[in-house]
């Protein structure tokens, strides 16, 4: 996989909208400050509505928006890449510690 990072989910949705649909998957930490509504999503998706997006917190499972999945931390790199497969099959079950 190639991985692009963003500082905030403004950045996100730059890169996003700039990469016109090339973008598969984001990886969200549940808990940021922006991510909190769905507005955030709106814009991650806005340029693509098949954009997978997993979330991830240290606490319990976030009330997750429609099509997100989850993986809680810490994770190991294994779990990570066991929950990106899953969201990218269209399959976004939680992924264990």
């Amino acid at each position: 996989w190639r991985v692009v990072c963003a500082r905030s989910i403004r950045e996100a949705i730059r890169l996003c909208r700039r990469a016109s649909g090339r973008v598969a998957l984001a990886l969200v930490d549940a808990l940021t400050a922006e991510a909190h509504g769905p507005d955030w999503l709106d814009g991650l998706r806005g340029e693509s509505e098949d954009l997978k997006v997993v979330l991830m917190s240290a606490g319990a499972p976030p009330d997750q928006p429609a099509r997100c999945g989850f993986v809680a931390k810490p994770f190991s790199p294994d779990v990570l890449c066991e929950a990106v497969r899953r969201a990218l099959k269209g399959n976004a079950r939680a992924a264990g510690r």
